[in-house]
């Protein structure tokens, strides 16, 4: 349909005009087309700071931040003054990429400009920061900021929650309230997030039960929140008994929800409800038939893998490959399982090998509930060791001074065995690593994680 518009304003004679431009770049980006966006935005004879922007957030909203970042830096060499609206794109940008280094740089460049002490400017701040791994530098940017709206408060929320600083999120909702800021339903979503990732299971019940008296109805993201909460926390039948008593029809969230706290816990007759309610609401959707194939490996049941394994190449559903990456000196290095690609692959596997010993006369052994093939104990334990993030690790210990903090980004969720391993590396070699996955943040440091093995 917006092709056929495009024709229209082609024949019409519209195509040269700012606006019709702008609208183009947009409406591309947001229909995931992002490469037919970028074509019409190098076509245009004039760029304006809207279109510079509109293509920006075009590349972020397509999970390109790498290519948001390089477009900014285009625009930076024509002199173009940029927008507070550009400054949230790219924040957005960065705190994709996870770059602590360019979160920093851009904090500083924006320090020195008009929008320093726009609260919708440090609000995307506190946002970047907090999935940059620095939770203190939000807090930070939140304590420097005088006039703080719903939207600031809520975020500061989110960014103790993705860090299971649960606490910390309940005592600042607490001084919300006491400086008279009413709340909203993004921030009770933030508060139950921080319940769920910290095991604060009565005080997220207290919470979801507490909106009525704010006037909110609570939505689907909400009532997905209370089931990750209760699943996480073993509660599978209250968790179920919970989703049977919804006013309203559950979703793709809820029953996602559940079918994760099946994996985590090994339920299997919950986690085939959960997988069979998913299937029907989205049949093609590769996690929720990963998750179930979880499941049955972690119950040793090969037979089931095997018909399901099946069943997704029938559908021609593939797992999603996972990686990892880390910023040394500036530059982004990535990683996926067994990874020799590196031009240092020897150097990383040969720290590997050397860490993987360090680590088995430090007690350490591999955890079968990892074991998600049917494989034996050899192959089983090269498999495990040359995880994405245990690469990433190894890189970043060779590649940096004593001491230093290594900070990963992997795509998917932590296994059990990799974040055990990751705990003891800590240790043995005095480091602190902060690791962001799929769900949360970890900080491990002295042999311990911040998510108290909850996540």
């Amino acid at each position: 349909m917006g092709r056929r518009v495009q024709c229209q304003i082609l024949r019409r004679g519209f195509d040269s005009d700012v606006f019709v431009q702008n609208g183009l770049v947009t409406f591309y980006a947001k229909c995931g087309e992002i490469e037919l966006a970028n074509k019409v935005f190098w076509r245009l004879s004039e760029r304006t700071i809207v279109t510079w922007t509109s293509m920006i957030s075009g590349y972020v909203q397509n999970g390109q931040p790498l290519e948001a970042l390089r477009v900014y830096g285009q625009m930076r060499k024509t002199n173009m003054k940029p927008e507070w609206i550009t400054f949230v794109s790219v924040l957005k940008a960065c705190g994709q990429v996870g770059s602590i280094d360019l979160a920093k740089w851009m904090d500083e460049y924006i320090a020195s400009s008009e929008f320093k002490d726009a609260v919708v400017v440090n609000t995307a701040l506190i946002d970047m920061y907090a999935k940059c791994g620095s939770i203190n530098l939000s807090r930070d940017v939140f304590n420097r900021t005088k006039d703080k709206d719903v939207v600031m408060w809520s975020a500061m929320i989110a960014a103790y929650a993705v860090h299971g600083e649960g606490q910390e999120a309940i005592d600042l909702f607490k001084a919300m309230r006491k400086a008279g800021v009413p709340p909203n339903d993004v921030t009770f979503v933030s508060l139950l997030s921080a319940c769920k990732h910290s095991g604060l299971v009565e005080d997220g019940w207290k919470l979801f039960h507490c909106m009525s008296e704010y006037s909110i109805q609570p939505r689907h993201q909400h009532y997905a929140c209370v089931v990750d909460l209760l699943g996480r926390a073993g509660y599978l039948d209250r968790a179920y008994e919970f989703i049977r008593n919804m006013p309203m029809e559950p979703g793709l969230s809820i029953w996602g929800a559940l079918l994760t706290a099946c994996k985590i816990h090994q339920h299997v007759p919950l986690g085939e409800l959960a997988a069979e309610r998913l299937f029907s609401l989205d049949p093609y959707s590769t996690g929720h038939h990963v998750q179930l194939s979880n499941i049955y490996a972690s119950a040793r049941m090969w037979d089931r893998v095997s018909k399901l394994r099946v069943l997704m190449k029938e559908k021609g559903l593939s797992k999603d490959l996972g990686y990892s990456s880390i910023e040394i000196n500036g530059k982004l290095q990535v990683f996926q399982v067994g990874d020799k690609s590196h031009p240092r692959f020897k150097e990383i596997f040969e720290e590997l090998e050397s860490l993987e010993r360090r680590l088995k006369e430090a007690g350490f052994s591999i955890d079968a509930e990892s074991v998600l093939h049917d494989l034996d104990h050899e192959e089983t334990e090269e498999t495990l060791c040359n995880h994405s993030e245990r690469i990433a690790i190894a890189y970043g210990l060779i590649s940096t001074p004593p001491g230093t903090t290594l900070r990963i980004i992997k795509n998917l969720r932590a296994c059990v065995n990799c974040h055990a391993a990751i705990k003891l590396i800590s240790k043995v070699e005095n480091r602190e690593i902060v690791v962001r996955d799929a769900n949360r943040f970890h900080h491990f440091k002295d042999g311990n994680c911040s998510c108290g093995d909850y996540w």
